[in-house]
């Protein structure tokens, strides 16, 4: 049997067409819209709190949006790493324009927009060795800001773009509860 599928020049439909059928008209779900992500940064984040990393919940990661409009996360997604990117936490929300989002662990003492439960870490990892990554991913999956950390990145890490992060552009190592700013 041979089938036509033809777009109906409605949005959100598809009709398929076939031998003996009838035209049956199946919504299609729309792409997520994606605006100002050149917005939101990584502007504040403590990778290091007092304590043993396995037992303190006081890691927390703050995005600011430069922009003039609100936005939502959803489908946003935050990725970070001591190695590879290998821990991810999708995010959800929304951030006002001017404002800030903050996902945070269980006993951070900073207000959470995202909180999460007390069996879950961030583990962002302190660079104890070599330098450590944070990024943040769009409703795309595209990479919005990178931050790569403490000294010397032997492990690869890239920027934005792609490009290769040289030892002399890295964030500063994080000292003991002491989080990293930016300073724009």
């Amino acid at each position: 049997m041979l089938i036509n599928i033809l777009f109906s020049g409605m949005t959100g439909s598809v009709v398929i067409v076939g031998l003996g059928l009838e035209a049956v008209a199946f919504p299609v779900a729309e792409a997520a819209e994606c605006e100002d992500t050149w917005a939101v940064k990584l502007n504040e984040f403590l990778a290091n709190p007092s304590g043993s990393d396995s037992q303190v919940l006081e890691e927390w990661v703050e995005l600011y949006n430069l922009g003039s409009n609100e936005i939502d996360l959803s489908g946003w997604s935050l990725e970070w790493g001591t190695t590879t990117y290998n821990k991810s936490l999708d995010l959800s929300g929304v951030i006002q324009p001017g404002g800030t989002f903050v996902v945070s662990e269980a006993l951070a003492s900073v207000g959470a927009d995202l909180l999460l439960p007390s069996d879950q870490k961030l583990g962002l990892g302190n660079a104890s060795s070599n330098a450590d990554a944070i990024r943040i991913l769009d409703c795309d999956g595209v990479v919005v800001d990178t931050v790569v950390y403490g000294g010397s990145n032997t492990n690869g890490w890239l920027d934005d773009r792609g490009v290769l992060v040289l030892d002399t552009e890295t964030g500063p190592k994080p000292g003991d509860n002491e989080s990293i700013a930016r300073i724009q």
